[in-house]
């Protein structure tokens, strides 16, 4: 196994799951508009809702950007407490717990400084595959998915254990999966000729009557980020309790948040999509004036993402 791998990785990606809280955020309050502009067949003004959640993302990945390149040692540490001597009865059990604290900080700094470049691509692909779900191509965001964790598993596996690569290795693996994701996305959408498709240079391109439309809705937005900050950033207070070998030799709160994440990261992971499919389902009828059938469609989705 790779040395005090599961802190660094959990520790890494605790930012990780704060950038993908703000990112949920802006996709649940633009979902409902974008299937109404949408389906009501106003596909200039979908582009333009498109263009901006596109917009608040990169703004977001590049603060953390930016912070994950110049001090990923300190991004580290707010998740990975330093062990101190007081707390041991000697010290030279303080400096093997120290040493395996230095091990999975050093992992972590290395992590952040590559996957820090996936996080510019979700800005896109995560924004990308909500509204393919919005605008009624849900089978193809599915199979987006399936092809980047596919990609992302086939790559860990030859990377950390075939090559040694260490959680490097997962780093680059998680880069390589979401430049798969972007090429497929992109394809896709060209092929399938998307009137929501936007060039490059457009991404900026929205007006203060799109930005105001978004932001009436910043309840969903703002509870959804800060609710999922707040529950990652409960892991700072776990390590703080219990830091690297105080649970078990090299063990700490960080590693079995590590592990325990990874099986509450398969349920909560469908949360999103089944937001936005339920979005779809109501708002295609609003958007073709069906008012009737857009309420009672609501009616019988009540609960359902529960």
């Amino acid at each position: 196994g790779v040395s005090q791998g599961t802190a660094s990785l959990s520790s890494a990606n605790a930012w990780s799951n704060i950038i993908m809280g703000i990112l949920a955020g802006s996709a649940a309050s633009g979902s409902v508009i974008m299937a109404q502009y949408y389906f009501s067949g106003n596909f200039e003004q979908a582009q333009k809702i498109s263009r901006l959640r596109f917009t608040i993302g990169m703004f977001v990945v590049a603060v953390f950007f930016t912070l994950a390149q110049t001090m990923p040692g300190t991004l580290a540490k707010v998740f990975l407490h330093e062990p101190l001597l007081k707390d041991f009865n000697t010290t030279a059990d303080w400096n093997v717990v120290h040493e395996d604290w230095n091990t999975a900080i050093e992992g972590a700094k290395g992590y952040l400084r590559i996957i820090s470049f996936s996080w510019i691509l979700i800005a896109f692909t995560f924004n990308y595959g909500n509204q393919l779900r919005e605008i009624g191509h849900a089978k193809a965001s599915m199979q987006w998915a399936f092809g980047t964790i596919t990609t992302n598993i086939a790559l860990n596996s030859i990377l950390i254990y075939w090559l040694d690569m260490g959680v490097v290795g997962a780093a680059y693996a998680s880069v390589a999966a979401r430049c798969v994701a972007l090429f497929w996305g992109i394809t896709y959408s060209y092929i399938h000729k998307l009137p929501t498709n936007n060039k490059p240079w457009q991404i900026f391109m929205f007006d203060w009557f799109t930005v105001k439309l978004f932001f009436k809705r910043w309840l969903p937005f703002v509870t959804m980020a800060l609710t999922n900050f707040f529950i990652t950033f409960r892991s700072h207070f776990y390590d703080a309790g219990y830091p690297v070998g105080t649970i078990a030799d090299g063990v700490g709160a960080m590693l079995v948040l590590g592990l325990t994440g990874a099986i509450m990261n398969v349920f909560t992971g469908s949360f999103n999509s089944v937001s936005a499919l339920s979005a779809n389902v109501v708002a295609s009828d609003q958007g073709n004036g069906n008012m009737k059938q857009a309420k009672a469609n609501a009616l019988e989705l009540k609960g359902f993402t529960t």
